[in-house]
């Protein structure tokens, strides 16, 4: 997740606030029906707030969870030919 906010845009809701400027892009992507896909390779401890799970949830999209070890570019084709399946 990024840790930079965005100092200018035409988006509504950009406050510069890293967590704030993501989840309000994740809100343009829902109004405007973009086909989302959040992939979290973050390895972390599993309290607190996860802000990739929060994003695919805002935007609509579908969340994976690879941060358990898994051999990324064989689940990454995994879900890609899933996911154009479903479109």
């Amino acid at each position: 997740m990024t840790n930079v906010g965005i100092k200018k845009s035409d988006l509504k809701n950009i406050t510069g606030n890293p967590i704030n400027d993501v989840l309000a892009i994740g809100r343009e992507l829902a109004q405007d029906k973009i086909y989302t896909i959040i992939i979290d390779f973050e390895k972390k401890i599993r309290q607190g707030r996860n802000l990739n799970l929060e994003l695919a949830v805002i935007s609509n999209g579908h969340y994976y969870d690879l941060k358990d070890g898994h051999d990324s570019s064989m689940a990454i084709d995994k879900i890609l030919n899933y996911e154009r399946k479903l479109l």
